[in-house]
């Protein structure tokens, strides 16, 4: 029998990863990490521990006395004394700052860095407590597996043994033999110097001569793709911090000639040159000449974004300074997204690819709160929403609320966009010939849908499928207004909320007409070759949203072989013909054809279909399935009929055929 007293003690015993299993959690952390994670850690912890300046540095005594290139980064912040650099570095979950699922995991740097320097880790650190700084070198024992310090042998003044130590005091000079005598004091960079206190890291790989200024060897990390990362993770940098970025590359050449770098020579007599780049983050390549400003998306998130004057040249696109769609969580850039279809997703002609930026700030998640927020997955590599991992990131939703109320200064600069596009037809013209299509379509193919009308006779269900926007067919969503909250007499005329006829349904509602707006057109040249060849594939796309076409944008792709054979074929029969007659007319048939296509496509949804025993309504997930590239391109494929309509047409305004 058992009793529990007020003052009872807990018994419970606390799960422990025993010493064997922590090299195993440090390589499954190193392989669930990334690319380049290091350098992100590195300078996250000395941005933390109040740094004012952070240097990624190659090694000048490795190059003298080695011939080796060692990376290093250093920082001037509050450093690690002698007692707690040994907590924090051999603790798989320490760094002394506070420890949560949304903060800091406290294993960052030991996962991202530990595994490609088997051979070691120099850390050398100052603090303003103790001067003389502390010194350790972690390495993985070849025997055991384990990661441990390096024990060092303490001697008197005449060589006689005191003690083993793992963490030795800097003082003026701390020469390691098997370095070649690579002093750690000399890690102590000129800025550290001026506030006596700061870190540094001094990477071996997996052995005395691997050269490391690249990175992650296993990985086959460049110093190139490392100065790329750090300005493409970093939004921005705080104003009273500066990074540093140092290359190395061999020279062969005449001190004189330098490109007015640091000259170091090996001990065989071969030169290198030790570059400095200052790192300033992502923003940075955003021109200074442009329009800015917040605005609110959907779920409480903040969107900054940045509209440039002039489009941005190519070569800023090689130079990785493109335009962007990101999520920023504590000034951190994840899921970059720069394809001209990331920005139709948003309403966004192609063109403004090349003119705006936009960060988008979700809330941050605050443990143990109900309220929906993000939060970085462990190993950093993305953002995941706090009801549903990476799937809870609403994209749709913040599409949608730009969509629907877009800064001023985006829409007069799409507006100018457009007016820019000229696809030479008349567009007066155009528009009468294309309502004659909708004339026809809702002779042929008129379709309707119940709505709900509180006047209505006809009983049945709200539809769970039509409400929302979902981006794939039979993604359930529900109405867009909950039943009761119109006012008495039935919905205003513009809110058509689709309801499914049951005869046991407790809504009621009345059958209309099916009425779609007829989408825009317009020629391309050709399609964007910088998101991917798939695009230049496809004779035409269907944007359901943009920005200035409140009905939807269809675009053609002219380049594409189907137009091009036209236009060659028709030219050859109508010789007498201007070419530009025959573009014209080649356009206005297919511009009919495909026009005829999405506009009945359209006018399907929210109408009622049997999927077996369930009564369902096609939703403007549907509508996107019918009208993919592919399947609109091959919708123009094959048609035998169209070509009446050319020679109809050429045979009306500018005779038959060899007259």
């Amino acid at each position: 029998m058992f009793a529990i007293t007020e003052e009872g003690s807990k018994v419970g015993s606390e799960v422990k990863v025993p010493p064997s299993g922590v090299g195993n959690l440090i390589k499954q952390a190193y392989q669930a990490g990334g690319e380049y994670q290091w350098v992100r850690e590195t300078a996250v912890n000395a941005i933390q521990a109040g740094a004012t300046r952070v240097e990624f540095g190659v090694d000048v005594q490795s190059i003298e006395k080695s011939g080796v290139l060692r990376r290093y980064v250093a920082d001037n912040g509050g450093g690690m004394t002698s007692a707690n650099i040994k907590d924090y570095l051999c603790s798989f979950s320490g760094g002394g700052r506070r420890i949560s699922a949304v903060d800091n995991f406290g294993q960052g740097f030991k996962s991202s860095c530990y595994e490609w320097n088997p051979f070691g880790v120099v850390v050398a650190s100052w603090t303003a407590e103790e001067d003389l700084g502390a010194m350790i070198w972690i390495h993985r024992n070849d025997d055991t597996g384990a990661w441990e310090l390096k024990d060092f042998e303490v001697q008197d003044e005449d060589g006689n043994h005191i003690e083993y130590a793992d963490v030795l005091p800097v003082g003026d000079s701390l020469p390691l033999f098997e370095l070649d005598g690579l002093d750690v004091a000399l890690l102590k960079r000129e800025f550290m110097q001026e506030t006596g206190t700061g870190t540094v890291f001094l990477f071996l790989g997996d052995s005395p001569t691997r050269n490391t200024h690249d990175g992650d060897f296993l990985r086959g990390e460049t110093q190139r793709n490392a100065l790329k990362y750090l300005n493409d993770r970093f939004i921005t940098f705080p104003d009273n911090v500066t990074v540093k970025f140092r290359s190395a590359s061999r020279r062969n050449i005449d001190p004189e000639k330098g490109r007015g770098g640091l000259l170091v020579t090996d001990p065989e007599g071969t030169q290198f040159t030790i570059d400095d780049s200052q790192v300033k983050g992502t923003l940075s390549m955003v021109p200074s000449g442009r329009k800015t400003g917040t605005i609110t998306l959907a779920r409480d998130t903040k969107l900054d974004w940045y509209l440039a004057d002039e489009a941005l040249p190519a070569t800023k696109f090689s130079r990785g300074g493109a335009p962007y769609i990101c999520l920023a969580y504590e000034n951190e850039a994840y899921e970059y997204r720069r394809k001209a279809v990331d920005y139709r997703q948003f309403g966004l002609p192609d063109e403004m690819k090349s003119y705006l930026w936009m960060v988008i700030t979700p809330p941050k998640y605050k443990e143990g709160s109900a309220e929906w927020g993000v939060l970085p997955q462990g190993s950093r590599g993305q953002l995941i929403g706090s009801m549903g991992g990476p799937s809870d990131i609403p994209w749709d939703e913040w599409r949608a609320s730009f969509y629907n109320d877009p800064p001023e200064a985006i829409k007069e600069k799409v507006m100018e966009l457009n007016a820019q596009v000229s696809s030479g037809a008349d567009p007066a013209d155009r528009q009468k010939r294309l309502h004659r299509i909708i004339d026809k379509l809702g002779h042929r193919f008129s379709t309707s849908h119940v709505v709900e009308d509180d006047k209505g006779n006809t009983p049945g269900d709200f539809d769970k499928t039509t409400g929302g926007e979902p981006e794939k067919p039979g993604v359930p969503r529900g109405p867009r207004t909950k039943p009761g909250t119109h006012k008495p007499g039935g919905r205003h005329p513009g809110n058509n909320v689709v309801v499914i006829p049951r005869p046991s349904g407790s809504i009621q509602g009345t059958s209309r007409p099916s009425k779609e707006g007829l989408p825009d057109v317009r020629w391309e040249k050709e399609f964007d070759r910088q998101d991917n060849d798939v695009r230049n594939r496809n004779a035409a796309e269907f944007s359901r949203k943009e920005i200035g076409h409140p009905d939807g944008l269809i675009r053609l792709n002219e380049s594409f072989p189907l137009f091009e054979g036209e236009y060659e074929y028709w030219g050859n029969r109508y010789r007498h013909v201007d070419s530009s007659a025959i573009t014209r007319i080649v356009k206005e048939a297919y511009e009919d054809e495909i026009v005829a296509k999405v506009l009945h496509a359209k006018q399907l949804v929210g109408s009622v279909y049997q999927d077996g025993d369930t009564v369902r309504t096609f939703n403007n997930g549907d509508l996107e399935h019918w009208t993919r590239p592919e399947a609109l391109t091959a919708s123009l494929l094959g048609l035998l009929h169209i070509g009446d309509k050319i020679q109809s047409r050429l045979n009306r305004t500018h005779g038959r055929a060899g007259e």
